[in-house]
């Protein structure tokens, strides 16, 4: 598990759905598209999952506010890398 405050890239598998009637084939097709990245300041890493947020007021993982916060499920995360900067 990464530490708070981190840059960190997370690749993760999505839900999908369709509104009202659509083709079998339609349906299964969004199977292949499901595979996401994400990049963020890493705020939580546990057994829950990954939350990440876009941009932070202070030190990501010390306080202060964030913004456009995602948490993405344990059991949806396929890897996590953390990034440095160059």
């Amino acid at each position: 598990m990464q530490r708070p405050g981190q840059m960190v890239e997370v690749e993760w598998i999505d839900s999908s759905s369709h509104h009202g009637w659509v083709p079998m084939e339609q349906s299964l097709a969004a199977r292949e598209k499901l595979a996401c990245l994400a990049v963020g300041y890493l705020l939580k890493d546990d057994d829950v999952g990954v939350t990440l947020a876009q941009s932070a007021a202070e030190q990501p993982g010390e306080g202060g506010d964030v913004l456009c916060a995602l948490t993405i499920p344990r059991v949806a995360i396929v890897a996590v890398h953390r990034l440095r900067r160059s």
